[in-house]
């Protein structure tokens, strides 16, 4: 994680993905080069997978509690 203009030095492979936090550029390198333990996975599949997951438990779930949306990462000051 950083600034955009830092990139140039962050690992080549499998990649970083670009994030905006705020307004900022900046990036991110999240998936390693290995997919045990899912570790290759990016960001927005990260995100993806926990959203479905969440909007399922809200289906199945008879307690009444929402937990979806995925809350963001950052939390930006108005």
């Amino acid at each position: 994680y950083g600034d955009k203009v830092l990139q140039p030095a962050s690992p080549q492979a499998p990649g970083c993905e670009d994030l905006d936090v705020c307004g900022a550029p900046k990036f991110v390198c999240v998936a390693e080069n290995t997919s045990a333990n899912k570790l290759n996975q990016t960001l927005v599949e990260i995100k993806a997978s926990l959203e479905a997951a969440l909007v399922d438990l809200d289906t199945t779930s008879p307690d009444g509690y929402a937990f979806a949306p995925l809350a963001p990462l950052v939390k930006c000051a108005p």
